[in-house]
């Protein structure tokens, strides 16, 4: 019943969406960036969800990309560690600091 009711949400925002894409009083550009910031930060967020339950099926050992630095971090830390990584692969940055360090990391 909750997932329902997510669904509905999702439902009223795309209707939100619709009426404030075509509404005079609202500017197109700051409503199409402000938009896409948020489509932009929550496909990063699943990404980075995605690859801390890769590593966490490992048990964070040093054949996953976040087992050398996750020594002494907490769930937080390794999650913002996560997001970090989604964020510069998103962007494609890459800066290096972290890679994919198995098969089933290198084919995500």
């Amino acid at each position: 019943m909750v997932r329902l009711f997510r669904f509905v949400r999702l439902y009223r925002m795309k209707q939100l969406s619709h009426v404030l894409q075509y509404n005079a009083r609202v500017s197109l550009l700051w409503f199409t960036m402000i938009r896409n910031f948020g489509v932009t930060l929550a496909l990063t967020h699943v990404e980075a969800c995605f690859m801390y339950f890769l590593a966490r099926l490992n048990s964070f050992d040093d054949s996953t990309w976040l087992g050398p630095a996750v020594k002494g971090m907490t769930g937080f830390e390794r999650y913002i560690t996560s997001l970090y990584l989604s964020i510069v692969t998103f962007c494609t940055v890459g800066y290096g600091d972290f890679s994919p360090a198995n098969s089933i990391e290198q084919i995500f």
